[in-house]
């Protein structure tokens, strides 16, 4: 092809060269490859009583929970990481 090229090619039909080699590999490629054109769907109801706020301390909640969850071991520290997750969800079980 280098060869081909290179004795046929001049300055007046270089763009064309050039333009009939992009298309050949843009075909090739598109025959090749599947293009995707799948969307993901978004199934989550807007509700219009969630607010910020109510998404920082559900975010909080979670994350005391992990906490206490991930103490196994030492009981006192298990106890006073149950009490700030207990703290945590007072005010949510209240909204």
């Amino acid at each position: 092809m280098d060869k081909f090229l290179s004795t046929k090619t001049t300055e007046n039909n270089l763009e064309q060269h050039i333009e009939l080699i992009s298309e050949a590999t843009q075909s090739a490629s598109y025959g090749t490859f599947r293009i995707s054109t799948t969307r993901k769907k978004n199934n989550k109801k807007i509700v219009p009583w969630w607010t910020d706020n109510l998404t920082i301390m559900w975010k909080r909640v979670n994350a005391y929970r992990r906490l206490f969850q991930k103490t196994k071991h030492d009981d006192i520290f298990r106890l006073d990481r149950k009490k700030k997750y207990g703290g945590q969800r007072e005010p949510i079980k209240q909204k």
